[in-house]
């Protein structure tokens, strides 16, 4: 898994779950600058989510992954839907896309 893809997944798992952008933006716009920092591709992107609040940043990129107890609109436009969240849904969506998953506990363990 190139490195990108494993730095855009973190980085989308991130925008969801700490809500890590500004008031006044949106998700897809958040994805879009963090890719052009780090020479990321939105074509190569996926996204991550469960409400309403993620319709928008599942439409502009090609592989929006739903978790199990998504709203019924977004699993609408999933490309794949895993797991509830409380049953490792992350973890079972990144096996599923072949993740590099020591990627995830190199970053983890560097951030200790």
């Amino acid at each position: 898994m190139n490195s990108i893809l494993s730095d855009t997944a973190s980085a989308i798992s991130a925008i969801q779950a700490g809500r890590l952008r500004r008031a006044e933006s949106t998700k897809p716009a958040e994805l879009k600058e963090y890719l052009d920092c780090c020479g990321g591709d939105i074509n190569d992107a996926f996204a991550f989510g469960d409400a309403e609040n993620d319709v928008e940043m599942f439409k502009s990129v090609n592989t929006g992954i739903a978790m199990g107890n998504a709203c019924d609109e977004l699993k609408h436009l999933a490309s794949y839907i895993t797991a509830d969240i409380t049953d490792d849904g992350l973890y079972k969506a990144f096996c599923a896309f072949r993740f590099d998953l020591n990627y995830f506990d190199y970053k983890a363990k560097k951030h200790v």
